[in-house]
């Protein structure tokens, strides 16, 4: 497995809950559009696949309310792994991304068109809808493999509060993810 961060894996129990899902528009402290929103993250996702080309091979794909970072595979140069970064409307400059650990690159790759990216703002407002934490928002939403456990695709929506964080791992499809590890696990 290539070794890109630590990685410990955190999923809550689904229940059925009778209450509205939060809008996380509002959910975060930060001013403006929250790109955790539909038509703003369409636009950044849009901007970051123009800046990469191609079909995206992703390592990882982590969405904040204010920026969007995409780590993937140079399409011209297959071993090498760029980061680019969208923020204030416009992707930054490509920054080479070292790389670490003796896994292989193509293990940790995944197309990102095989992610339904358009259900990442109602998976953050469910989020928030399933931990519960008091005057919580979304912190961020990462799309990557679930190594080393599986090679699926998990999103991992963390959830900050004044007192506790916690994370909420899914499926592609949305469906939780279940782990042993504690809710302040690191992503």
């Amino acid at each position: 497995m290539l070794l890109l961060g630590a990685a410990l894996l955190l999923g809550c129990k689904s229940r059925a809950s009778s209450d509205p899902v939060p809008s996380v528009a509002s959910a975060s402290p930060e001013k403006g559009p929250s790109l955790l929103t539909e038509k703003p993250l369409q636009k950044a996702l849009l901007g970051l696949r123009e800046a990469v080309g191609g079909d995206v091979q992703a390592i990882e794909l982590r969405i904040y309310p204010t920026r969007v970072v995409l780590q993937a595979q140079d399409p011209k140069r297959p071993s090498n792994v760029d980061q680019y970064i969208y923020k204030d409307g416009k992707v930054g400059k490509a920054v080479p991304v070292k790389l670490q650990g003796s896994g292989k690159l193509e293990d940790n790759l995944f197309p990102l068109s095989e992610v339904k990216l358009e259900r990442i703002p109602p998976l953050a407002g469910r989020a928030l809808s399933e931990l519960r934490l008091e005057n919580a928002h979304v912190g961020f939403v990462s799309v990557k493999r679930d190594l080393p456990r599986s090679m699926g695709i998990r999103l991992r929506v963390k959830v900050q509060s004044p007192r506790k964080d916690a994370y909420w791992d899914t499926d592609v499809d949305g469906n939780p993810i279940v782990s042993d590890a504690g809710a302040d696990a690191a992503p």
